[in-house]
């Protein structure tokens, strides 16, 4: 009111105290309150078709790791800035892994967020939906939808999450109901701090395989781990450890952390391009080391990127998909990801399965008892409309 008589009247200076941009900003802040409220939908979410149902009898009792790896983008095989320098660690990572007796086969899906907001696409896969935006995702938090966690939970399997990067409460956690979140407190870090984000990707996963993993009588897992160490700005990188065992000297312990291991400059250019290259190598270490070192021998794992890498390390004209990565030993398993549009091998296909959030139930669909080994492909488009 202030801005518009201030306009309107020469007497009244009033609009000087308010800068041009402020009128369509706040258009457009009125705009969304009403979609997010008047005009939002509100059953939407609740017509959207449930995730099925499955005995998950072929995995036979073995454990399942779901990770995201942090802006792992389907660039390292599509951009040769990137797929050129890291092509060499791909076949060493599958051959060396053939060679320890895990099979592979990759895909690529399109994730439903870009450069950041990795929440959308953890949710996405977890609930078979399509969230690609706030409204979204505080839509699922508020409903009773069945995800993931739940479907494994009736099978018999204790969840637990490796959430390394939570340091402050974290409420929406809730309505995924994992039995235990293994948050930064929890995992008991006290090594060097590694920038912000402080505790090594290979730590955590080491930490919960000794707590978790090798528990004696315990039910199958659901493990559900979304990395940090490859988050912008990708430095700095705490190094592989060959020797998992030490990182027992750094857990269950009262000392403070030892240091700080910062960013000595802002990186830019080619330094940021190169920072991520590293941390690409460093998830690829940490993955291939656990698979041959420490996975349960009747385990399958998903892994996945969460978005593309910013557009400063990539650009703004690349896709939205990333890499999925499938490892296990039970061959006839394998093959039946392969039927389902899954490729042989660490190097995905051409064409996207569809969004990161059919993957949930196709591999519900996978692996329950009822389904013919030779399905088929299930191709999808991808882009699968959201829930609203």
């Amino acid at each position: 009111m202030l801005y518009g008589a201030g306009r309107l009247s020469p007497r009244l200076p009033t609009e000087r105290g308010f800068a041009l941009p402020v009128t369509p900003v706040l258009a457009e802040q009125i705009g969304t309150m009403l979609t997010a409220t008047v005009f939002r939908e509100q059953n939407q979410l609740a017509a959207q078709p449930p995730l099925p149902a499955s005995d998950l009898k072929r995995l036979e009792r073995g454990d399942l790791f779901v990770i995201f790896f942090e802006s792992y983008g389907a660039l390292v095989f599509d951009d040769p800035r990137f797929a050129a320098p890291l092509a060499g660690e791909f076949v060493a990572l599958e051959r060396a892994l053939e060679a320890a007796g895990w099979r592979t086969a990759s895909a690529r899906v399109e994730s439903s967020t870009f450069g950041g907001l990795s929440w959308l696409a953890h949710s996405s896969l977890l609930s078979g939906l399509r969230i690609a935006d706030q409204g979204d995702y505080r839509d699922l938090l508020t409903s009773d939808r069945a995800t993931l966690v739940s479907r494994f939970a009736a099978a018999g399997y204790r969840s637990v999450a490796i959430m390394p990067g939570l340091r402050y409460p974290w409420p929406e956690g809730g309505f995924y109901r994992f039995d235990l979140i293994y948050h930064a407190g929890r995992l008991d870090y006290a090594g060097p701090a590694y920038g912000w984000l402080v505790i090594p990707d290979q730590y955590s996963l080491y930490r919960v395989h000794r707590l978790e993993v090798q528990a004696t009588a315990r039910s199958p897992l659901f493990v559900f781990f979304p990395t940090i160490n490859s988050h912008a700005p990708f430095a700095p990188l705490p190094p592989y450890q060959p020797d998992w065992n030490r990182f027992d000297a750094l857990a269950d312990t009262t000392d403070a952390v030892a240091g700080t291991v910062a960013l000595g400059h802002r990186l830019g250019g080619r330094e940021l391009a190169a920072a991520y290259i590293q941390s690409v190598r460093y998830n690829l270490a940490v993955l291939g080391g656990y698979l041959r070192q420490h996975a349960p021998p009747d385990a399958l794992l998903l892994v996945l990127g969460d978005h593309q890498p910013p557009a400063v390390v990539g650009g703004h004209a690349v896709s939205w998909q990333v890499p999925v990565h499938l490892f296990s030993r039970n061959a006839a398993l394998i093959d039946a990801f392969v039927a389902a549009g899954f490729k042989p091998g660490m190097t995905p296909g051409a064409t996207a399965l569809g969004g990161v959030e059919t993957l949930g139930p196709l591999l519900l669909r996978t692996l329950d008892s009822g389904q013919s080994m030779q399905t088929g492909s299930t191709m999808v488009t991808a882009g699968e409309p959201r829930i609203r």
